[in-house]
Parts: structure tokens; C-alpha cells; sequence
């Protein structure tokens, strides 16, 4: 984080990913944080993670010590990611909030129920899918499956 933008002031930080980024400004800056992960807390954890016990260490005392601040919110996008982050920090149940924009009262009415289209977030996961889904579904199969990479 640059110190020009620091020196530009705000009130409040909000911050998605990567967590250890979230958590050090906001350790750095002292302000109020809504944090509103989606990724897994290792993402992007520093490089030494795993060789340095000190700098391993202070990255899973970041949680506690953001839960312990009352001007600090975290929820995560989805509940597989609200489970992880409860094994691995013991004691946390952090809300999920997902990114359904219900305010917007829209509705969809689907105009091909015979297709579907499964858009990836982690390019090697839907590649084996696509493969799988050509393999096990022939020609034949009712529904139609696209994979948009």
C-alpha cells in the first residue's frame, strides 16, 4: 500500500482479498473494516508461510485479532469458505452473505430449459468438468451443457 494512498485519508477500509492485505491496513491504519472475503484465507498468505514459524504465526493471529476489534466486520460470499475458516481458526463463524442482489426484485424466466452454462471462477476445475460432462453425457442427454472459460 502506497503512502500516497494512505495520506489521502478515508474512514472506513473495506476489503475483499487477499486477507493478509485486508488485515495488515487495517492493522496499519487503525480504521473501521468491513471485510467480505471469497477467496481462502491462504490466498496469497506471504511467501514464507510455511518455513518461517514467526511469520507463519502472526498471519493466523490476524483473525483473532481483527474479530477482537469492535469496528471490524467480516463475512465471507459463500458457507464452504465460512467452514474452512472455521477448522483452520477454531471458534470462528463468520456470516455469509451472498452475492445474490435480491434488492433488485429482478427475475428471471428462463427462454432455453433445455441448456445450461456453467461459468468457471477456477479455470482448471471446469476444464476436467467439460471433460467429464462430454464423457458421461452424450448427444442424447437432455440438457445441453456450455463451460464459458
Amino acid at each position: 500500500v502506497s503512502r500516497d494512498l494512505l495520506g489521502r485519508g478515508f474512514d472506513i477500509l473495506i476489503c475483499t482479498s487477499p486477507f493478509v492485505v485486508c488485515g495488515l491496513i487495517q492493522q496499519f491504519t487503525q480504521k473501521p473494516m468491513l471485510g467480505y472475503l471469497g477467496l481462502p484465507l491462504l490466498w496469497k498468505r506471504p511467501t514464507d508461510h510455511f518455513d518461517n514459524p514467526s511469520a507463519r504465526q502472526g498471519f493466523w493471529d490476524l483473525m483473532p485479532s481483527l474479530l477482537g476489534r469492535p469496528d471490524v466486520v467480516l463475512a465471507t460470499n459463500n458457507p464452504v469458505l465460512t467452514e474452512q475458516i472455521a477448522f483452520q481458526v477454531p471458534g470462528t463463524i463468520l456470516p455469509v452473505v451472498r452475492p445474490h442482489a435480491r434488492f433488485t426484485k429482478a427475475t428471471y424466466v428462463p427462454t432455453r430449459p433445455n441448456e445450461a452454462m456453467l461459468v468457471s471462477r477456477t479455470k482448471f476445475l471446469w476444464v476436467t468438468m467439460g471433460c467429464a460432462l462430454r464423457r458421461f453425457m452424450g448427444d442424447g442427454y437432455p440438457i445441453k451443457f456450455t463451460i464459458a472459460n
